[in-house]
């Protein structure tokens, strides 16, 4: 290869080619000067002066015409384009034809005599219209029609007049002819004598030398001396004169035979085969660029190439002209087979020479089994892979593609089976290539780089050909390119952005692609619209391309950058096309994009799209810029010299590089005036050899200074605006247009949510704000210990709450109602796009992108409202806090747009993680369109960041957003639909899980916010999610990185024992799988002993038979991601390459996943059989964990226990510290005295008890060793009950006190009269009768003022409500709500306390009872179908000593299950039928009828008996059975009662009960009927309060005590009962239950104080008249008035004595009891004789 340096010794040759190319550069500053003048006339005729583009326009109209300026339409005047577009005698048209008229003449012209006189003679003769046409043409369309030849496209338009405007435009003729011409020569043109004039044609070939000759030497002239050259055949004027002159003549391989004995026969070799391959690209590239079918070229090249090899063919004429012999002239087929094996004989010997030459270029060599000739196909084979418009692939297939399908396979295993159907199933191309874009799919939507699968079935598909040893009929180069545009082509608009996105995550995307549209003249290339959505905007781009026949560009740019470029193949997919590395795949980000160019891009490509790139490395080979170093400078001269420019000249020697690099430095200055400080050369030696050090050395070399200049010299030089509208003006104009209405669609709504500060201004969001107002309200309310010092404002909290409650409330009429404001207006109008998903989705896009600039700190953290909004999730949670204030129109839009949000394969929201919220009655809407859709539910939960979403979207291809930090916020869920056997028995070989799922639809994947984050900090919070999973979930995956975290295994351990204790519907026995993620060591075998320690320590706390752990559900996996650094700085960008083992990996776990899961569901019932049933019981579920926050507060197991066992102690400590008795004797003391002696006498009493308590509990901690934690918790509670008994005593005493001074008061007045009396009397005052009584009144009323302020009502009933709840809790825990929900009743008590008696108010609380249970449907009943360890066997005599459930129902079902086969099913539902009549007639009334009702049952049980035998002997003797024999009821009844129920009996029962509490949960006549059940448990309550009728006692500690064991007594006898058919009473009944009967008990406790108030007043109001003619006959001098005065002093008198004597009466009695210990009658009345 003959080196730059060698320049100035090869002085013959290249001097003279360097004067040429002066002269060039000369001719193109003449061009320039010609250019310049109508430059400046056009830009006044089409009045551009103030038009920023005009410079652009004004080149697009100097190379492409007067047609170009239709791109530019909108920066013209109308008029002003009317008329120059229109007119013939446009005077645009006319300055193009003088510019290109002098282009003509001075730049072709000037050097080439020939043509210049060539033309005058078309121009100034009686051509002359010829010469117009063609001249008007070029104007018309610039150089569309001149190719890379001008002067040989000109001269072939003038003599071959045939080919005019509509012959060019309506068929390939030019093209054809040129094809054939510059491959085959002048001799060729004879094929084409129909379009030339014949004497013309004559003149041409047979007159040398003619202009066609001469024109045809200028076209070779160039790439022949280049071929010659590279072939190492020495420069010497006469062989390369001669070979020209002969190329010119008779083509390539048969004019190049003239010079076969003046050569060497390797060089000679070299030649042909360098020939070959040059020919090949010219094909590739015309067919690009007038889209001529690569069939018809091929044939033209084979059938025109019809000379033998030899230059023994040749004849010598007189002029030294070689001749072709015509005798031997080869066929067609012969051709080809000599070509055929010229090449596949040759490859590998010249690839092993190149390899042992230092010197030589890189060239990246096709392998043997390349596919040279059936690039003919290709289009065919493109073309028929494209689907019909309503058969694209959709975002559906994307998310279903592969799923479950490779299962247990490898990337080998994936590849060999499509190549193995390829091969063997007689597949066409076509079917195959459609084949490959599953496992494409499937790996993008795990975010993968592509390269390994590729390589893989690359090397199978070659390996396929070469044991063939014949290719496919149809059959072309593999390459990812091909693949990747099939995929796109067959997607639907929407689905390409999608891929596009994935394909970005970790691979280069495509940015400019061949057309491959037959017919297509138009444009040589297309740009891909798609990367629109994921160019980096915020990085520099540098453009990195070839100049000449550069080969191993891609190669270069993958060792310096890692990036993945894809190496070139033989086909259309690798001619001047572009991919770009966005560099998405690198932590931290790379500081640039990488664009790279394949093929040769022309210079009018590379003007077009210059303005996008930052900066640009220009590759060229040594030796051809050695032979054509002006084209260098014409590329040069169209990039901008503001910006960064990099020559890297490849293959230099490693001995010249210097010299090299001098050289080029002088060559630039001497041709480029304007020379850039930021152009730089970069000699480069051969780097082939990629294991030798010199190679590795010199590529860090160049790196590390590469990156230096373009760290300091690359500046972002365009916005992101800019590049985006250049962009655009590239782009398809339909979608350009598409796009700009879809941003009309969202440009509302996205600049709204962007004005950060105006987002909370009135209008925007104004429901969303007060929801979030609700739900942090609720949170506090929830955070809120009822036992700490802040209980006292929950209260104050809930009154706020109940206002936001009511004001969200669109049925309350009582205020104002709210808009969903404008951020609601504008979502709506996106879902009413046309493409609802594609909008959504580029709305998504922008606001990410706009919330990944605060920084992953800042996301992790609790957001602000307006950066919350920036995000879809956000704005979907809007629409659905508005969905119930909204039209019904707008209710149906948003419906059926997160319907078809959710099938689409995107997650969904199922807890809202920032304000703990539960969207359950709009999600009840949407999935109740999955009701017959069985669904397998699978959860995962683990720390943060341990990549829970990631290895979700690894095993089932989910959609689940994956980043750092706090990326999952709550709970989301995916449908993931699974594919039927028979529906991908096509698609698919290999085993697959599908068919092994019977009745399975959809996976549902439940992913979970990360646990233990430093950001959110809230350890309970976690264990909610845990606990909620393991619920609502066959199967949990716990995803852990590295070994198993304590802390979390404490933590499912503890959620483990509150799903013991939770006391719902949920999940019979979760299996839970670790995973054991990132691990170093992924060989289980090493942790067997930690994972035993872990099923160990399960089976010691109970909990084996809770969830389902074994060695089994443990696994273990690498990372996903392996990290690789470009240079060995510390702080360099890493390549995170992902790595093809973790897929083969997680799909292995994926199975075993799935094959568990469905254990489990076996095991579940109706629980969650489809996603309805499951929402429910997810509801249920998620209310439990609110109401009963102790399953989720403690830390671990021992906590909990230590808890309940203190707890236990203080209840037994408070009652035997503050019996009845001793509350009675001491409110007696107290009563005596004043309000504040009783409140300071009863303060230190309870500050005593209170010590003495205390050091009762540390004793207690001491022998529980109970935690700091639990201790603080215990304090708390001990204190707060007993400071809820010190206020409820004080209350009693004040009232008994209250109760002493109103005696006082109606004995002699009270201080008030007796004050106003005395000053009266001291004054000496007398009044009349008139002013006494006015007197008397206004101290009256200030007295009843005086009274009513003691007595506060609502406070009184707040008061009440804390002191019930207190010491109920001290007995009850496990069923009991926390305090807010009780609060929850506040209304409906307040509702209860303005009833004037206790009685009004027991039917209100049994329907509110009756209401809440019936809401409950399933949820009111726990299954309990879990294996007993006793041996129970229940018989009839079970049911018959029922006490709680309909016995009468059951013993009728059970009696027409007994009845023979199936016979007697219509008597049997006839029996029931009545029996249930009857029933209901029986239970209108619950009180004072029960044994009339038993009775009555009891009568009525014979004849219904006696009707089910009558009828079975009916229907025997109708069949020839035996008959019943049997006819005492007793005797029937005794024949059951030995035989064990039946199963199939339990079954029936256990499922009518659930259907009963699903369509009439308060049915009287139900099996189970709740608020009979409730109203017992409500009469007993009453009683014991009573006293059985005696006197009603205080609601004090032992009461409560009392009342608590009675129920549970009551609710233990049902669940015995209803265990039987094996169901149990849920705790939230148990909860409703609980809490009606508080209710009911602070009714008691308020009606007590409001009972006292009220005496009080009546007492008063009773008095008064006497009280008044007191106070008058004291002040009134009347006799008349005296006498009334001493006849109520008389009767006082003898009411306190008698009050007196029955005081001391009552003190000799008690004293006398209690020294007679053991009375009786007869004592009793000795003593009364006595």
């Amino acid at each position: 290869m003959t080196e730059f340096s060698d320049l100035s010794e090869i002085q013959d040759g290249s001097d003279e080619k360097l004067e040429n190319a002066v002269g060039d550069q000369d001719d193109i500053i003449v061009s320039n000067d010609v250019v310049k003048s109508p430059t400046n006339e056009i830009i006044q005729v089409l009045q551009l002066t103030d038009n920023k583009n005009k410079d652009q326009i004004v080149y697009s109209l100097l190379e492409k015409g007067r047609q170009s300026l239709i791109d530019y339409r909108a920066d013209i005047p109308t008029e002003i384009y009317t008329k120059e577009m229109d007119s013939k005698d446009s005077k645009l048209l006319e300055l193009l034809k003088t510019y290109f008229q002098r282009i003509w003449e001075v730049q072709y012209g000037s050097p080439n005599e020939w043509f210049s006189l060539f033309l005058k003679q078309y121009q100034n003769g009686e051509n002359h219209d010829l010469y117009e046409r063609i001249l008007t043409r070029t104007a018309e369309y610039g150089n569309k029609y001149m190719n890379n030849c001008s002067i040989l496209s000109i001269v072939l338009q003038l003599l071959f007049e045939a080919i005019d405007d509509t012959c060019l435009h309506e068929t390939n003729v030019f093209n054809e002819l040129w094809l054939t011409i510059t491959n085959n020569g002048l001799e060729s043109v004879k094929k084409y004598a129909d379009y030339i004039i014949e004497d013309v044609m004559d003149e041409q070939i047979n007159k040398k030398p003619s202009a066609l000759f001469q024109a045809l030497r200028e076209y070779y002239r160039e790439q022949l001396f280049s071929l010659l050259q590279q072939s190492n055949i020495i420069y010497r004027q006469n062989v390369y004169e001669l070979a020209l002159d002969s190329v010119a003549e008779h083509g390539w391989l048969t004019g190049v035979e003239v010079i076969k004995r003046k050569t060497t026969s390797y060089a000679y070799e070299k030649l042909l085969k360098n020939i070959h391959s040059y020919q090949l690209q010219q094909q590739a590239q015309e067919s690009k660029e007038h889209d001529t079918p690569l069939i018809s070229m091929e044939l033209e090249l084979i059938s025109t190439e019809t000379s033998p090899m030899h230059t023994d063919s040749f004849e010598k004429q007189d002029n030294n002209t070689p001749k072709i012999s015509e005798s031997d002239a080869l066929t067609e087929n012969q051709i080809i087979s000599q070509a055929s094996e010229f090449i596949n004989g040759e490859t590998n010997e010249t690839i092993v020479r190149r390899a042992d030459m230092t010197t030589q270029r890189n060239f990246e060599y096709q392998p043997v089994t390349c596919i040279y000739r059936d690039k003919k196909n290709e289009l065919n084979i493109i073309a028929n892979c494209k689907r019909n418009q309503p058969n694209l692939y959709q975002l559906e297939d994307l998310v279903q593609a592969g799923e479950l399908q490779y299962i247990n396979q490898t990337l080998d295993d994936i590849t060999k089976n499509l190549i193995g159907r390829l091969e063997y199933n007689n597949y066409s191309f076509p079917k195959f290539i459609q084949d490959c874009l599953t496992p494409i799919m499937y790996l993008l939507k795990r975010q993968q780089n592509l390269d390994d699968f590729f390589t893989s079935l690359t090397f199978k598909y070659q390996g396929m050909n070469q044991s063939r040893g014949y290719q496919l009929q149809e059959q072309a180069n593999l390459s990812l390119r091909m693949l990747l545009h099939v995929l796109f082509m067959n997607s639907d608009i929407f689905l390409r952005r999608i891929i596009m996105s994935l394909l970005s995550k970790r691979n280069p995307v495509p940015f400019i692609s061949s057309t491959i549209q037959v017919g297509n003249q138009n444009e040589q290339y297309q740009f891909i619209p798609a990367i629109l959505h994921v160019w980096n905007y915020t990085r520099p781009t540098i453009l990195s391309f070839g100049i000449g026949a550069c080969q191993g560009k891609s190669t270069l740019l993958n060792q310096l950058f890692q990036s993945t470029f894809e190496q070139t193949v033989d086909s259309i997919y690798f001619q001047q096309t572009i991919d770009i590395d966005f560099g998405y795949s690198f932590n931290p980000e790379r500081t640039l994009n990488i664009a790279d160019t394949h093929g040769t891009i022309d210079k009018e490509l590379l003007h077009k799209i210059q303005p996008l790139f930052d900066g640009f490395l220009i590759q060229i080979d040594k030796t051809y810029l050695d032979s054509q170093p002006q084209i260098l400078i014409e590329y040069l001269n169209i990039l901008p010299v503001n910006k960064f420019q990099m020559i890297i000249i490849r293959d230099t020697l490693n001995n010249s590089l210097q010299e090299c690099s001098s050289a080029i430095q002088n060559l630039l200055k001497r041709f480029r005036a304007n020379f850039s400080q930021k152009l730089h050369v970069y000699p480069l030696v051969n780097i082939s050899n990629t294991n030798d050090r010199i190679v590795i050395f010199a590529i860090k070399a160049m790196r590390e200074e590469l990156l230096t200049k373009i760290k300091f010299e690359v500046q972002k030089t365009n916005n992101k605006y800019e590049i985006l509208s250049n962009l655009q003006n590239l782009m398809p104009t339909d979608y350009v247009e598409y796009l700009t209405r879809l941003n009309c669609i969202i440009q509302p709504l996205k600049e709204l949510l962007l004005q950060k500060n105006n987002l909370q201004s009135d209008g925007n969001i104004p429901l969303y704000l007060k929801f979030q107002e609700l739900s942090k309200l609720r949170q506090k309310l929830k955070k809120i210990d009822f036992y700490g010092s802040e209980s006292e404002n929950m209260f104050e909290i809930y009154d706020k709450l109940n206002k936001l409650e009511n004001e969200l409330d669109p049925n309350t009429k009582t205020c104002s109602p709210i808009t969903g404001g404008q951020i609601f207006d504008f979502f709506i109008e996106i879902l009413k796009s046309d493409n609802m998903l594609m909008s959504l989705d580029l709305l998504s896009t922008e606001l990410k992108h706009e919330l990944l600039t605060l920084g992953s700190d800042k996301i992790a953290g609790d957001l602000t409202v307006e950066n919350a909004f920036l995000s879809l999730e956000v704005l979907w949670r809007n629409a659905i806090v508005c969905y119930t204030h909204t039209t019904n129109d707008r209710k149906d839009l948003i419906e059926r747009s997160y319907y078809n949000f959710i099938t689409a394969g995107f997650p969904f929201e199922i807890i809202d993680g920032d304000n703990l919220h539960f969207q359950h009655q709009f999600l009840t809407k949407i999935l109740s369109q999955f009701v017959s859709k069985r669904i397998l539910v699978i959860s995962i939960i683990g720390p943060q960041n341990s990549g829970k979403s990631t290895l979700l979207n690894y095993m089932f291809g989910t959609l689940f957003d994956v980043r750092e930090g706090r990326c999952t916020r709550g709970i989301y869920g995916s449908l993931v639909k699974l594919i039927k056997s028979n529906q991908n028995s096509a698609n698919t070989s290999g085993r697959t899980l599908s068919a092994d799922i019977p009745d399975i639809d959809y996976i549902m994947l439940i992913d979970t916010e990360g646990l233990l984050s430093i950001e959110k900090s809230d350890n309970e919070y976690d264990r909610r999610l845990v606990l909620f999973c393991l619920a609502v979930s066959h199967l949990v995956i716990v995803n852990m990185m590295g070994d198993v975290n304590e802390t979390l295994k404490d933590m499912l351990t503890l959620c483990a024992d509150s799903l013991k204790q939770i006391g719902v519907n949920k999940v019979n026995q979760p299996i839970v799988h670790f995973v054991l993620n990132q691990k170093a060591d992924p060989n289980l075998k090493n942790h067997t002993e930690a994972i035993d320690k872990i099923i160990r320590d399960f089976k010691e706390k109970e909990l084996a038979e809770v969830i389902d752990i074994s060695s089994k559900t443990f696994h273990t996996l690498p990372s996903a991601f392996k990290k690789e650094r470009v240079s060995n700085d510390a702080q360099s960008p890493c390549f995170i390459r992902t790595e093809p083992d973790f897929i083969q990996r997680t799909q292995q776990l994926c199975e075993k996943i799935i094959e568990s899961a469905k254990s489990s569901y076996g095991r579940s019932g109706q629980t969650i059989s489809d996603p309805p049933q499951w929402l429910r019981t997810a509801v249920t579920i998620f209310d439990t964990l609110q109401k009963f926050p102790d399953l989720t507060y403690f830390k671990d197991i021992n906590e909990r226990r230590q808890d309940d066992r203190i707890r236990q102690h203080i209840g037994e400590l408070i009652s035997k510290t503050l019996p009845a008795d001793y509350r009675k004797k001491t409110i007696a003391d107290l009563c005596e005295l004043t309000e504040n002696e009783i409140r300071k006498q009863l303060q230190a009493k309870f500050d005593v008890h209170q010590n003495d308590l205390d050091n009762d509990l540390k004793i207690i901690f001491k022998a529980t060793s109970a935690s700091e934690r639990i201790r603080d918790r215990c304090r708390q509670f001990l204190r707060r009950q007993v400071t809820e008994i010190s206020n409820a005593w004080c209350t009693a005493a004040l009232q008994a006190h209250d109760q002493k001074q109103m005696e006082v008061l109606v004995r002699d007045g009270s201080d008030d009269l007796r004050k106003l009396i005395d000053d009266l009397i001291k004054s000496g005052q007398t009044m009349t009768k008139d002013k006494a009584t006015e007197e008397f009144d206004t101290m009256w009323r200030r007295k009843l003022e005086s009274i009513h302020r003691s007595f506060e009502p609502q406070e009184r009933l707040k008061q009440a409500v804390k002191f019930v709840y207190g010491n109920y809790n001290i007995f009850e825990k496990q069923c009991l709500p926390s305090y807010e929900h009780i609060l929850h009743h506040l209304p409906f008590i307040s509702q209860l306390s303005v009833k004037s008696d206790m009685k009004l108010m027991i039917g209100p609380i049994q329907s509110h009872f009756a209401q809440s249970a019936s809401g409950q449907q399933h949820g009111a009943l726990e299954n309990r179908w879990t294996s007993s360890s006793t041996n129970i066997t229940y018989t009839l005599t079970t049911i018959d000593n029922f006490s709680h459930l309909n016995k009468q129902i059951l013993q009728d079902h059970h009696a027409a299950s007994t009845l023979h086969h199936g016979i007697y099913s219509m008597q049997a539902m006839y029996q029931y039928e009545q029996n249930r009549r009857s029933y209901k007639r029986q239970n209108s009334m619950y009180q004072g009828e029960q044994n009339i009702k038993s009775n009555e049952r009891q009568k009525s049980r014979l004849p219904k008996l006696y009707l089910l035998k009558e009828g079975f002997n009916a229907v025997s003797r109708a069949c020839g059975l035996g008959q019943l024999t049997t006819t005492s009821t007793e005797q029937t009844a005794t024949v059951i009662n030995v035989e064990p129920l039946k199963y199939d009996y339990i079954h029936h029962v256990n499922l009518t009960i659930y259907n009963e509490m699903e369509q009439s949960p308060n049915a009287k006549s139900n099996i189970l009927c709740l608020p009979i059940l409730f109203n017992k448990i409500l009469k007993e309550t009453i009683a014991i309060v009573e006293g059985n009728g005696t006197i009603r006692r205080p609601i004090e500690v032992d009461l409560t005590q009392k009342i608590v064991g009675l129920i549970n007594t009551i609710m233990n006898e049902i669940n015995l009962e209803l265990l039987v058919f094996k169901l149990s009473l849920s705790k939230q009944t148990k909860s409703y239950i609980h809490t009606f009967i508080i209710i009911l008990l602070t009714m008691f406790y308020y009606d007590e104080q409001k009972h006292h108030f009220n005496q009080q007043i009546l007492t008063l109001n009773k008095e008064k008249p006497s009280l008044l003619t007191y106070f008058i006959s004291m002040v009134v001098p009347d006799a008349q008035c005296d006498n009334e005065g001493a006849e109520i002093f008389a009767n006082r008198v003898k009411n306190a004595v008698q009050s007196s004597l029955v005081r001391d009466a009552q003190i000799i009695i008690t004293r006398i009891i209690e020294t007679q210990q053991h009375l009786n009658r007869k004592q009793i009345q000795i003593i009364c004789d006595g």
